[in-house]
């Protein structure tokens, strides 16, 4: 990994760093934090298999680009490598080396935006795999009134692939005092007008996407999308048994088990849609 890392020299002492890097201690264990992690043996992998994620993570730190970095494997239900390193505060590139250091931990909240995504689509591919929706399904089928303004053949599939032509919200319904309005922002959804058909271009849908998927969730699972891994919205099945819970029946499982154990509901289509639209479950 670190071959693969440009190495790009320090400017004269005095001068701006364009790359805004911090500085990086010679000891990366004094600025590392370990976590409770489980044998690696327990997730079927071998302790240098795990020494080897860690290093790819330590090489990119030493770059200096990012202040600090955490990692969190769970394979198997097994949380393999679970680790942070460098600083929480106090090391940015404009702190002075009198600054107060915080290190960072693997419980240390972290912003991170759009990588939140990661999680609604998990959950919208756990309900795909339960058999309560298809990624092929028309948005309008889970958002009734979605089809207006030619939204009608927009599927699940489109906007997780970014390619539903709808990746705008009104600038309007953007304030965070909307955040739970459902009513609001389900009208704000259907009334959009798509700039091209679904499918024919890619358009990060950095506002727009997660709302859409999150009203399909909460039509299907009669709870809102998670904001977090240990949102209550989420499954008890998925995140843990204390959090959240599964709805008992659903009209869309198509067989009589509960929809945990329900087959995946695929159309015909499906398999050829996934390679044309670039996706995959």
């Amino acid at each position: 990994m670190a071959a693969l890392i440009p190495s790009i020299p320090r400017p004269p002492l005095g001068l701006p760093d364009p790359l805004c890097r911090i500085r990086v201690p010679k000891d990366l264990g004094s600025v590392t934090t370990v976590g409770v992690e489980a044998d690696p043996a327990a997730g079927g992998v071998s302790a240098g298999n795990v020494e080897a994620i860690w290093r790819a993570v330590t090489d990119w730190y030493r770059s200096g680009v990012h202040p600090a970095l955490q990692v969190c494997v769970r394979r198997d239900g097994e949380v393999i490598l679970d680790r942070a390193i460098g600083h929480a505060r106090g090391n940015g590139p404009r702190d002075g080396a009198g600054t107060k250091k915080v290190a960072a931990t693997p419980q240390t909240p972290f912003c991170i935006y759009s990588t939140s995504k990661a999680i609604t689509a998990f959950v919208v591919h756990k309900l795909a795999e339960r058999g309560l929706l298809d990624l092929d399904d028309p948005i309008a089928e889970h958002l009734p009134g979605y089809e207006a303004n030619g939204k009608g053949s927009i599927t699940i599939g489109h906007v997780l692939a970014h390619r539903a032509g709808v990746p705008n919200l009104p600038r309007e319904v953007l304030d965070l005092d909307y955040i739970g309005d459902h009513e609001l922002l389900s009208r704000a959804l259907c009334d959009a007008r798509p700039f091209a058909e679904p499918g024919r271009y890619l358009a990060y849908h950095a506002i727009s996407g997660g709302f859409i998927l999150g009203e399909v969730v909460r039509s299907v699972s009669g709870k809102v999308a998670p904001s977090s891994p240990t949102s209550s919205s989420i499954p008890s099945d998925f995140a843990g048994p204390t959090t959240g819970s599964r709805p008992a029946t659903s009209s869309r499982s198509r067989s009589t088990t509960s929809p945990a154990r329900a087959r995946p509901r695929r159309s015909p289509r499906s398999s050829a849609a996934r390679s044309a639209r670039g996706w995959t479950t």
